[in-house]
Order: structure tokens, then sequence, then C-alpha cells
């Protein structure tokens, strides 16, 4: 049986979590408390037993001023035990049924495991979502002043990201949106700042021991603050993620789910398309 989820069944949600996505308890702690509600999450049990989950979290995408709605896949989760029986294709069609009569355009998802990719396409899933990836080498920059960002800060990064992804089909984003990132991402999320005390750079970081990772980095200078973010926590270099203004890396798939949706998905490049801080 598939269902919405209530409050009741967080504890068991939060142990398919467990299970499903080992090593991020204190992120999914995070995420159950700030981002995700019942409202939001499918399930699929039998005899009371929870077989499958899903979060399907509204968002919007936009592009040259026109705004498509959209549900947001994450966490698709199945039991172990109950594996290839079908169960995530029944939960994701359901969200699309659900995502339909709210009037959302399409389903959007992002995933860091290849080998997914032939399900969702299965799906009608089309590949897209790239990034521009690189390496960039650690180096102090005497001449850009960098510090943490802080939620005065959020209409410049608003700004930057709108001029890094312009034209391009992306996820809407607003002051919350930013708040949001600024909470999760606490002391790693870094600005640059120019002569003036404008800011010129962003970017989100996330300091593992064997690297330092830059989900998302936008403005003028956004290498040479990567850079020195780097060479601040001793790291050789950073890799960085930022916009694709043409493919590169694909991180997710897009499935239109009305006439507007398919028209949008034709005549943009979806692979350019920028969906990310989506909690991936």
């Amino acid at each position: 049986m598939i269902r919405k989820a209530c409050v009741a069944d967080l504890p068991t949600l939060v142990r398919l979590y467990d299970t499903c996505f080992p090593g991020e308890a204190e992120f999914r702690a995070w995420f159950f408390t700030h981002v995700t509600s019942p409202e939001h999450i499918l399930l699929e049990e039998e005899d009371g037993v929870l077989r499958a989950a899903t979060h399907a979290l509204p968002c919007a995408l936009e592009q040259n001023g026109a705004r498509f709605g959209a549900s947001y896949i994450y966490a698709a989760a199945t039991e172990p035990r109950f594996r290839r029986r079908g169960l995530m294709r029944r939960l994701l069609e359901r969200t699309f049924t659900e995502a339909r009569e709210k009037g959302m355009d399409f389903s959007v998802l992002i995933t860091e495991n290849d080998g997914v990719f032939p399900f969702y396409f299965e799906l009608g899933y089309l590949p897209s979502f790239c990034v521009s990836r690189e390496s960039v080498a650690a180096e102090q920059n005497s001449t850009l002043s960098v510090r943490r960002a802080q939620a005065a800060d959020i209409p410049a990064m608003l700004a930057l990201y709108a001029a890094g992804t312009e034209g391009l089909l992306r996820v809407a984003r607003d002051e919350a949106f930013y708040r949001l990132r600024l909470l999760q991402y606490g002391a790693q999320a870094y600005v640059a700042c120019d002569a003036r005390g404008d800011v010129s750079a962003y970017a989100f970081a996330d300091i593992q021991p064997e690297q330092l990772w830059i989900a998302e980095a936008f403005g003028t200078p956004a290498k040479a603050l990567c850079a020195a973010i780097a060479a601040a926590e001793g790291k050789r270099a950073a890799v960085v993620n930022t916009a694709a203004q043409r493919a590169q890396v694909p991180m997710g798939c897009l499935l239109p789910l009305t006439a507007r949706g398919a028209e949008a998905a034709r005549i943009t490049d979806r692979r350019a398309a920028y969906l990310n801080l989506m909690w991936n």
C-alpha cells in the first residue's frame, strides 16, 4: 500500500534512511528537522512493514522569466530485503501523479550513483543538470579579502547566482533558500570581497579529510576564492563545481510532466540546466 507518511512514521523512516544512506546520521538529523516533513514523504508498506519511501519536495525551475513548478525527488530508499520488486517504480509513478494534480511541470532529481541512471531513464527521465567541475590548486591571494558568509550577504549571493546561470533552466532561489544553506554549511560558507567591501564571489565548501569539495561557487574571482579556501584549510587543491555553459558532468535527471514542461525541455539545453545545493 502506498500512502503519505505521518508523524508516527518518522522513527521508522529514519531507520530506513540510515540503512540505505549509512554514515549520514548527522546530516539526516538536520534534514529531518529543517527540510522535510511527513506531508512530503510517500511510503510503501505491507502489513504495517515499511518497505520503501521517497521524499518529493516542492521546488521551482525558472528560465528567462518563465517559472515551472517541480517535484524534487530525494532520498529514494528501499529496504534491502524488498528490492527488485518494483516498489520504487510504483512510488515514483505516484509522485508523478500527485505532482501533475498540483500543476507541476517537472519531476527532477540528483544522483551521485551513475549506476541508477538506467532505472530513471526507464521511467522517462532525461539526463540533465550538468556541472562544470575542475580542480583548483591551493593558493593564497593577498589581493583577495575572504571571510565567512553571513545573512547580510544573501542579496549579493542571489545576484551572483543569477548572473552565473543566466539563460539556463535553473532552480529558482530566494533569500529563504540561502538562509537555509547558510544554516546547513555554517562556517564552511565563504565570500570574497572587493576593495570596496562588496561581495564579488561566494563558495559553499565541504571540508573532508581527503579533499576540499566546493559544492558551488559563483562570481568572477570564484576560482581564486576556492584556491584561498584550500590554502587556509591546508589542502593541496579544491574540487570546484559551478554551472556548465556546455554539457560536462551530469548530476541528475529531469522528467517533463506536462505539455508545457515538455516544450521547455525541448527548446532548452536541458543538459546544461542547473540544479544544485539541493541536499546533494
